[in-house]
């Protein structure tokens, strides 16, 4: 499965009626002398309020950079339940392009990686990407028709994805889980400053400690100071993942601020996913368990546990029509 954006605006909207010209006076209206001075401090304030933002200090060290974060991630007391705008392009295996362009998407998340991804059009949803804690998976219908899943425990951070949108990475894209990095942590980041760029620098490691990347997060230089930008790197410095957050607001019944635009890429593939969140609110009435795995499948099902070169691991695929519970 490869995945790209499609081109173009999918949010832009032409608003009703023919708005008046600069200048232009309303009907009936006589014009009023306004001195210069006066015309300019109005026209200071308003791009101030427009874009003028307040500068955010450097953190001092990696605690106060992680307690920005984690801080106030802990204002997510409950599920967090998000409306959308979602757009993307994916190529399947036989080549073929299939676009999601401006799609209403749901997206419920619970700590610490319970999630439920709904790409839904009048019919119904189209696709989803979810997660148990357990395991993983992503459906696609009914052009592609297909399963792929796989579990968490089985997943090799540092290995090559089976698929264009790796799970893990897709997780922490959307900055919603609390950092690694306690003081007695052998995964803590180190801090980079430099002038206005303000960055978490985490080294990947495989199972046996061995290098195998590098995660660099970037907190805005500017309040909250929150991350904007997260960047996943190969040994050799490429990148394999680059996610721009943006948009900070409050959570409805929370303390907690989160991103309301996304834009998230991975090089390697040409995928590229755009999530645009009108409505953040917590629903602390849901159950744990709100995102159920698809037991039942009717169409083609890949498990991602396996290798390419077949079921080396000695567990086979499950029945297309029926998977483990």
């Amino acid at each position: 499965m490869k995945t790209r954006m499609a081109e173009g605006n999918w949010r832009s909207a032409r608003r009703q009626g023919s708005p008046r010209e600069p200048g232009e006076l309303a009907a009936g209206a006589s014009p009023t002398r306004v001195s210069r001075p006066a015309f300019s401090l109005a026209v200071a304030i308003a791009a101030c309020l427009a874009g003028c933002r307040t500068p955010m200090p450097p953190p001092q060290n990696v605690a106060e950079a992680l307690e920005r974060i984690n801080g106030n991630l802990a204002g997510l007391t409950a599920p967090l339940y998000c409306k959308a705008l979602v757009s993307t392009r994916f190529r399947d295996e036989a080549g073929a392009d299939h676009r999601f362009l401006g799609y209403e998407a749901r997206l419920i998340f619970a700590r610490p990686r319970t999630l439920q991804f709904d790409v839904q059009s009048l019919a119904g949803t189209v696709a989803q990407f979810g997660s148990d804690g357990d395991r993983y998976w992503i459906w696609i219908e009914p052009e592609v028709n297909k399963l792929w899943w796989g579990a968490w425990d089985r997943l090799d951070p540092c290995g090559t994805p089976r698929i264009d949108v790796p799970p893990d990475r897709l997780l922490d894209a959307l900055m919603l889980r609390p950092l690694a990095g306690a003081e007695a942590d052998p995964a803590r980041p180190l801090l980079r400053l430099e002038r206005d760029d303000y960055r978490l620098i985490y080294i990947r490691t495989t199972d046996a400690g061995d290098p195998c990347g590098i995660r660099e997060i970037r907190l805005d230089a500017y309040k909250p100071g929150l991350p904007v930008e997260i960047v996943d790197r190969d040994p050799d410095g490429r990148v394999l993942m680059r996610a721009a957050l943006g948009n900070y607001a409050a959570v409805e019944q929370s303390s907690a601020l989160t991103p309301r635009e996304y834009v998230v890429v991975w090089p390697a593939s040409g995928a590229e996913l755009r999530l645009s969140v009108t409505r953040a609110l917590l629903r602390p009435e849901l159950p744990p368990n709100f995102c159920m795995f698809p037991a039942r499948w009717g169409g083609q099902v890949e498990s991602l546990d396996e290798s390419t070169s077949g079921a080396d691991r000695g567990d086979a695929l499950p029945a297309v029509r029926e998977l483990p519970q």
